[in-house]
C-alpha cells in the first residue's frame, strides 16, 4: 500500500495533460495525478461544456479486489506508519553523511 498510500489518504493531486486519447462523444481533457499517475479521462461537451463521459487509467497494483480496499481511517494509519519509515530513512542518511 505504500506506493498510493498519499492518494488513498488525501485524494488525488491532479495537474492538466496532454490528452492523447479519442472521443466520439466530446472534447478529451486529461487530468493525471502527480503522486500515483493515474489518469482521469473525460469527454465534455464543446457546445455546454457538460461532462459526457469520465474515465479512470490506473498504474499497476493501483486498485484493490473487491472488498479489500482500505477505509480512509485505514490509509490514514498506514501514511502515519509510512512517513515514521521516512523519517527515520533521512536520519540515518543525515548520520552517515556527517560521519562521512
Amino acid at each position: 500500500m505504500t506506493d498510493y498510500t498519499r492518494c488513498g489518504t488525501y485524494g488525488h493531486a491532479w495537474f492538466e495533460a496532454d490528452s492523447d486519447w479519442r472521443t466520439e462523444v466530446g472534447v478529451p481533457l486529461t487530468l493525471r495525478c502527480e503522486r500515483c499517475m493515474t489518469e482521469r479521462r473525460d469527454a465534455v461537451s464543446r457546445s455546454t461544456g457538460e461532462l459526457v463521459s469520465r474515465h479512470y487509467v490506473y498504474p499497476e497494483g493501483y486498485r484493490y479486489s473487491a472488498g479489500t480496499r482500505p477505509s480512509r481511517d485505514g490509509f490514514r494509519l498506514a501514511l502515519l506508519a509510512l512517513r515514521t519509515q521516512e523519517a527515520g530513512r533521512r536520519r540515518r542518511t543525515s548520520s552517515a553523511r556527517k560521519a562521512s
